[in-house]
């Protein structure tokens, strides 16, 4: 997930500049160490799995939102026939 993160500041929007992506990649990297911190810091407390879980799959949906526009912003993807 931090490697799809630092990914994305890669892309570069049609005017050239930071982009709503960027914007959304930086608050899925906030909710990413969230779930870090609840995993490595809070130790073993009752309900840490639960905020752990929380976050990671907030982190991850907002991921898979924010990049599925972007793989079929050119339409979807050609159809490879076998003859």
């Amino acid at each position: 997930m931090t490697g799809l993160i630092l990914s994305s500041f890669g892309l570069c929007e049609p005017s050239g500049g930071f982009g709503p992506f960027h914007a959304l990649s930086l608050v899925s990297g906030g909710t990413l160490a969230i779930a870090l911190f609840f995993s490595l810091c809070c130790g073993p407390h009752e309900g840490w799995v639960v905020h752990h879980y929380f976050w990671i799959a907030y982190s991850d949906g907002g991921l898979v939102t924010a990049t599925g526009p972007r793989l079929f912003e050119y339409g979807p993807p050609a159809v490879v026939r076998l003859a």
